[in-house]
């Protein structure tokens, strides 16, 4: 199974690291490490600037090598400023034209759509990486099942992600549970004892307390 935690991409980091000491000329190891120093970026703050500069050198390498390369086009958008919409979406739509039948990109693109209020066309983006790759958590698409009101659906997702991917769905399942008045819920999954454990104190931290402001309104 996928796994996603900081521990996890830690360890992909290294191995990908070694995968590109052995094989410089690989353009797809490049890229793959392009994206997980990115990714990993957002779950260490105190390594972030140094992770995304890291991403930009890998991902610079691997488009050396193969100009072609979806992923790391869909790596170099996530290095774009957050308010570069029109770049982000030029390298997106650039590697969606090239890797149609890539869930990863697709589910980038579909990312930025959704941010820019084209639900329907991330939406179509989502449903086809959901198609290509059944074992992802899928939990952008259950957010927007969830933008566009599709409720029930949304929970029928987050539980299928829940029994597949305990630990992406984790976020998500509390916050469905606040959403929906389930203070219980989400305490049993605030409890230390069950949820993940590399998730250190601040986000559940955040969560509890919401959890508690909610509770006494």
């Amino acid at each position: 199974r996928l796994r996603r935690g900081r521990l996890d991409l830690e360890q992909a980091v290294q191995l990908l690291t070694r995968a590109t000491s052995l094989a410089p000329q690989l353009d797809r190891a490049w890229a793959e490490l392009a994206g997980a120093q990115l990714i990993l970026s957002d779950l260490a703050p105190t390594q972030g600037a140094g992770l995304r500069e890291a991403a930009a050198t890998s991902a610079a390498q691997a488009l050396s090598l193969n100009p072609d390369n979806a992923y790391a086009m869909a790596v170099r958008a996530g290095l774009e400023p957050p308010q570069a919409w029109a770049a982000r979406r030029a390298w997106l739509d650039r590697a969606a034209m090239l890797a149609p039948s890539d869930a990863p990109v697709l589910r980038a693109r579909a990312r930025l759509l959704s941010q820019m209020g084209y639900q329907e066309a991330a939406l179509a983006d989502l449903t086809a990486a959901q198609a290509l790759d059944p074992l992802d958590p899928q939990i952008l698409l259950v957010w927007t099942r969830e933008a566009r009101g599709d409720r029930i659906e949304a929970r029928a997702l987050l539980a299928r992600a829940a029994q597949t991917q305990a630990r992406a769905a984790w976020n998500t399942r509390v916050l469905f549970a606040l959403f929906d008045e389930d203070y219980t819920g989400a305490a049993a999954l605030l409890d230390p004892r069950v949820r993940p454990a590399d998730l250190g104190e601040a986000l559940p931290g955040i969560l509890a307390a919401t959890a508690t402001g909610l509770r006494v309104r």
